[in-house]
């Protein structure tokens, strides 16, 4: 829509050869979109598929790190921090190229400057139409974790402090999903609890599953951001064993903390 937009501010509508182009638009849109659609399947596979081959690379340097801090004698909550790109960057930069085109063309051809504000406006428009679609799956994604928290709260000890979590984010029909993880690792996607309480991680599934891991045979613990809006950010516990578990929770910092505390090394990715 924006390319059409574009198009009929910039072409000369007096010319009716223009004109006449403006259905062939609409016709390459209709071709274009149902590529698009096509291509986005095959994108959130991929997407999928690379996430779960690049948990094992991530952990594995995680774990590197860790017993390099172990050998040093180092305290046990240090921080191991890389470098973030803020997303006010990273989006600044994905749009630099149009605002730069848009700039030297307004400047070659200050007579269509009106327009071509209009059609970007337009087209600014349609992105905004989809904030509400991402305010909405987030607090849904919310909403459940809140609700499967609740559920199995009586489950825990009194005192303890509960978060809401999402376990099993791995692919299961992935041939990497297992490699480096536990049950509750691997798929389908699940709800419920964690709590850190003397001494001993606790997690608890609204599906009646219970994990009592003592934080002796945990190696350390990863704050990871999530990419996507409507995500909470992750706790990736890695085991001496050499399994891990990775918990979604919008308390993933405060479970980090507290797991910190209880001392176990903790780093954020």
């Amino acid at each position: 829509m924006a390319l059409i937009l574009t198009a009929v501010v910039l072409a000369d509508l007096s010319d009716p050869s223009v004109l006449g182009l403006l259905p062939c638009l609409v016709v390459a849109g209709l071709f274009a979109w149902s590529t698009l659609r096509k291509y986005a399947a095959r994108y959130g596979w991929a997407v999928r598929e690379q996430v779960t081959r690049a948990r094992a690379g991530r952990r594995e340097l995680h774990r590197t790190q860790f017993a390099q801090a172990a050998s040093r004698a180092e305290s046990p909550q240090t921080l191991l921090s890389g470098m973030r790109i803020h997303p006010a960057v990273l989006y600044a930069a994905l749009f630099s190229p149009a605002v730069i085109v848009t700039v030297v063309f307004v400047a070659a051809r200050p007579q269509d400057a009106s327009g071509l504000a209009l059609a970007a406006l337009l087209a600014l428009l349609l992105l905004v139409l989809g904030l509400p679609k991402v305010v909405r799956m987030r607090r849904r994604e919310q909403v459940a974790l809140d609700s499967a928290a609740s559920s199995v709260a009586s489950a825990f000890p009194g005192g303890a402090v509960v978060h809401p979590v999402r376990d099993g984010l791995g692919e299961p029909d992935s041939p990497f999903a297992g490699s480096t993880s536990s049950a509750w690792d691997a798929g389908p996607s699940r709800t419920g609890a964690l709590a850190v309480d003397a001494g001993a991680l606790l997690a608890r599934g609204t599906d009646g599953d219970a994990l009592d891991l003592q934080l002796a045979e945990v190696q350390g613990a990863v704050l990871i951001g999530s990419g996507v809006a409507w995500l909470p950010p992750s706790v990736d516990v890695l085991l001496r064993s050499g399994e891990a578990i990775e918990f979604r929770s919008p308390d993933a910092k405060a479970i980090t903390e507290a797991l910190s505390d209880a001392g176990v090394p903790v780093t954020t990715a």
